[in-house]
């Protein structure tokens, strides 16, 4: 039984290149600390999936479940390709409410004059200039957007939601801005994170043990145990 801690990732471990960074977001409004900040989330959120689906053996049945019958009939390899990850609905669902609960940056960016439209001219606006920030933590804890159990990890909220307000729900994902969203790198390194969920879960056996066989051990719940075994569930492993 080892435990699985939540982990977070130190900045300075994945700090972009200043002069290619800027280079990159300067069309988009911006800066290297955005890239980083959301760099930092994908990794937390990935160090937190585990975490979260031991703590629910019944969220982690389930993915198991999809990515098994994926494998069985073809429809996902061993090194799986973006478009046989996209076909991963849970997969997907949990990923997203992982970073969802783990992403606590915030994103600065100025006010241009052009952004006031027509329909605002007679309310009070920001000048030109002016820095706004928007905290993570302030979205993605909508009770208006997300339900009545923000802090419950329910990766079937993604699933469950109509199609606007599941556009909402992605909007208000400080990781799927647009400017963000067009970084390849970034990109890829979502890409990259559902991978290794997927490999870790076709080579692995992870399992919750019985509460009571860790318990007095975790009395704060500070981590997380687990069983872990290196018997492939699936063959060819």
């Amino acid at each position: 039984m080892i435990p699985v801690p939540a982990l977070t990732t130190p900045a300075s471990l994945h700090k972009p290149n200043s002069d290619s960074s800027n280079t990159l977001l300067n069309d988009t409004s911006l800066t290297s600390d955005d890239l980083t900040a959301e760099t930092e989330s994908l990794i937390t959120a990935f160090a937190s999936v585990f975490p979260y689906l031991v703590q629910q053996p019944e969220k982690l049945t389930t993915l198991q479940n999809e990515i098994d019958s994926a494998y069985n009939t073809g429809s996902l390899s061993s090194n799986p390709r973006w478009r046989e990850l996209s076909r991963l609905p849970y997969l997907c669902a949990v990923m997203k409410e992982s970073m969802r609960l783990t992403c606590t940056t915030n994103m600065d960016k100025e006010f241009p004059a052009s952004a006031v439209s027509d329909d605002l001219r007679s309310e009070p606006a920001f000048p030109s200039g002016t820095i706004i920030s928007c905290n993570a933590y302030v979205t993605h804890f909508s009770d208006s957007i997300y339900g009545d159990d923000t802090h419950a990890f329910r990766p079937e909220r993604w699933l469950t939601a109509s199609v606007p307000q599941r556009k909402l729900m992605d909007q208000t994902m400080l990781l799927f801005h647009p400017g963000l969203r067009a970084n390849l790198k970034l990109r890829a390194a979502w890409l990259e994170l559902k991978k290794v969920v997927v490999q870790i879960l076709l080579n692995l056996n992870i399992q919750s043990p019985p509460a009571e066989d860790h318990a007095a051990e975790t009395p704060n719940v500070s981590s997380v145990f687990a069983i872990v075994t290196t018997t492939p569930r699936m063959p060819g492993f």
